[in-house]
């Protein structure tokens, strides 16, 4: 604890056999379970769940590990709250903006309102060393476990925020992250709402080095659902941030009976606060949808010229204006906000010159387009060429462990089917080119060629536009099949491969004995089905549908296959197919559940008279006898269920009992 200072007087801490002691004050300062406790009120308890759950959560993960105690704890909660909780705790996209920032491999950062940890994690990967304070022990307590459990090593926790001062020296930190703290700070503190904001920036400005960086996430006070009636997110009052501060403070005090004190600002309010409080340099990007779960960030300097990527069908009016408003400079929801003394380079700037360079020895040879964060863990940019005669990028950076695995498994795998069909090259040009990969501070990314055209889900579900983008699809997948089909005898490895780690995973993520009992039984049934016999394996896709296709409107011809993450060299055929026509059947039919298209649609193999015929002459051309369907529909089912299973397990009851109970039911009666 010695390398800490006195959050009251800043004075120097000397260690005795409690703890420390300020050698200035005298004030005295111990540890809890190894957390050092620097809060003036060390009771104190904020959380989304009531303190006895937190408590309940913390005794069990002790016993049990974080993630099984988690999974526990999301089964009492009410179905409102399962799905907030599990994306606090758990979406590891929540700190994605952080490539917008000069990422230190050897620096410090400071997660100030850590919450339930997802930011102070995701940071870990990029500095040296992560502080996580809160003033909730229970959230620091959780923090410490999960890391503990992730191997994360320099992640520290500590308690405080409430005294005059943090508990750090002079020039301490790289970066100091608010995400949804700054509005709340007045809340425990007295004096003027925006005077003791300010207090708190110059305060973080002290602790930071000449070159640090502050980020906050935070509301937009002219936000365009304010107006819409949406309820201010502070205080629940509709219209309230609209209003003058006056006005505000007197409708609080009627309405909730206290005081109007969370204060948010509009895009210039913010920028004068920041400037205000000793950051002259003040970036700042629009998060969309929120700054709390964003599919996309904005950048809001003039000049930047980025895009919106649909979200939602923009067909309808009242759609296109809400596409155009998330897309505003002034009236979009919130804003994450970067301030520094003075200019510093991004890690995004750091690597478009990088890209520029090595692929074409001039640092200006792109300009940043899109800002995209997928579901994957990935941050995908979109570079534009600003010369002609220079291709546009798709270029990602992975989150995490997981994502780093799935994104080099990408780029290795279009490589290798663009050699596989470099006889048919029609078809080899339908695929991506890998460009080059490399690392900057640290941080891995992979480039490649952007094709043309749009993503297949959002060129409608129009029967006759979605065939033919099917038609042209099944023939791109099936000369890939045909072409690099091999015969293997299902052995061990291969049985590992195709079903046995979906099993694992499945049967490690259940919680219930008796659904555990049910899949390794699944996996006794298709050990006697399968091994030893000789199939024809394929290179798969392994998430064949419209979303990973592109075309070209208005006749939706197919301009490129993309998102190759989960490919396999020697995978099951026919799973891409089932894939492509099921999902596809699925959406036209209201988006039914997985589990619902697997029942209706997979199984009985319940097909257009079109997409049958094609699947029959595939299945005769790759010698897959009829016997070897009903196994090769449940690896589907695991296949899948793998991927889901972990998102949604827990989380979302009604997406259990439909894709995971119902399915079960039935192949426990068909197969078992």
């Amino acid at each position: 604890m010695t390398e800490y200072c006195c959050p009251c007087c800043l004075g120097e801490l000397q260690a005795d056999s409690g703890g420390v002691t300020c050698g200035q004050c005298r004030k005295v300062y111990r540890e809890r379970d190894g957390i050092p406790l620097f809060a003036e009120n060390k009771e104190f308890y904020y959380g989304e769940l009531p303190q006895e759950k937190m408590a309940l959560l913390i005794k069990e993960a002790a016993e049990k590990g974080w993630q099984p105690a988690f999974q526990e704890l999301l089964k009492l909660l009410p179905e409102h709250k399962k799905a907030e909780i599990s994306q606090y705790a758990m979406d590891g996209t929540r700190a994605a903006w952080k490539y917008l920032l000069d990422l230190k491999p050897g620096g410090k950062a400071l997660d100030f309102g850590c919450g339930w940890s997802n930011i102070s994690v995701c940071l870990s990967r990029s500095f040296g060393e992560v502080y996580g304070m809160d003033l909730t022990w229970e959230r620091l307590k959780f923090l410490s476990m999960k890391a503990k459990a992730l191997g994360r090593k320099n992640i520290k926790t500590i308690l405080g925020g409430d005294t005059p001062h943090f508990p750090f020296k002079d020039n301490f930190f790289d970066l100091v992250v608010l995400n949804g703290v700054l509005e709340w700070v007045p809340e425990s503190r007295k004096g003027d709402p925006r005077e003791v904001q300010k207090a708190l920036l110059k305060e973080i400005r002290r602790i930071l080095k000449p070159d640090g960086q502050l980020y906050v996430g935070i509301e937009n006070r002219v936000g365009f659902l304010y107006f819409m009636g949406q309820p201010e997110d502070h205080t629940g009052l509709p219209f309230g941030s609209l209003m003058p501060r006056p006005l505000q403070n007197i409708y609080s005090k009627v309405k909730r009976g206290r005081p109007y004190r969370t204060y948010i600002y509009s895009k210039s309010g913010y920028q004068k606060l920041m400037r205000e409080s000793g950051f002259p340099e003040v970036k700042l990007y629009s998060p969309v949808p929120d700054y709390r779960d964003f599919h996309q960030i904005i950048d809001l300097a003039p000049g930047a010229k980025q895009d919106l990527n649909p979200f939602f069908d923009t067909a309808k009016f009242k759609h296109k204006v809400k596409h155009r408003l998330y897309g505003s400079h002034t009236f979009n929801p919130s804003f994450s906000i970067v301030g520094s003394q003075s200019n510093t380079n991004s890690l995004v700037a750091d690597l478009t010159a990088e890209l520029g360079e090595r692929l074409h020895s001039d640092a200006r040879s792109y300009r940043l387009a899109k800002y995209l964060v997928s579901r994957t863990n990935n941050v995908i940019l979109i570079y534009e060429a600003r010369k002609e005669k220079i291709e546009p990028l798709v270029v990602k950076l992975p989150l995490n462990e997981r994502a780093d695995e799935r994104t080099a498994n990408h780029a290795l795998a279009i490589g290798a089917v663009r050699d596989c069909l470099s006889e048919q090259p029609e078809l080899a040009t339908l695929v991506p080119t890998p460009l080059l990969t490399g690392t900057l501070k640290g941080h891995k990314y992979y480039a490649e060629a952007k094709l043309s055209g749009e993503s297949g889900d959002q060129l409608g579900l129009r029967p006759r536009v979605a065939d033919r983008l099917m038609g042209e699809a099944f023939e791109f997948i099936t000369n890939l099949h045909l072409t690099t089909g091999k015969k293997y005898q299902v052995d061990e490895a291969i049985a590992k491969q195709q079903w046995g780690n979906a099993l694992e995973k499945i049967i490690g993520l259940a919680r219930e004995a008796e659904l555990k009992d049910f899949f390794r039984a699944l996996g006794d049934y298709l050990d006697r089905q399968l091994r030893g016999k000789s199939v024809n394996l394929v290179r798969t896709h392994g998430d064949f549908w419209l979303g990973n296709l592109l075309a070209k409107p208005p006749r939706s011809k197919l301009t490129g296959v993309i998102d190759w993450d989960i490919s396999q060299t020697a995978g099951w055929p026919l799973l891409d197919l089932w894939h492509l026509v099921g999902y596809t059947m699925k959406l036209r039919r209201n988006n039914i559940s997985l589990g619902k298209m697997y029942l209706e649609i997979i199984w009985p193999a319940d097909f257009s008279n079109n997409f049958s015929g094609k699947i029959n002459q595939y299945q005769k051309e790759l010698a897959l006898p009829d016997e070897l369907l009903p196994p090769l529909k449940v690896c589907y089912w695991l296949n899948y269920l793998s991927e889901y299973m972990e998102y949604f397990l827990y989380v979302d009851s009604y997406w259990e009992r439909e894709n995971l109970h119902q399915v079960r039911d039935f192949l426990a009666k068909t197969v078992l």
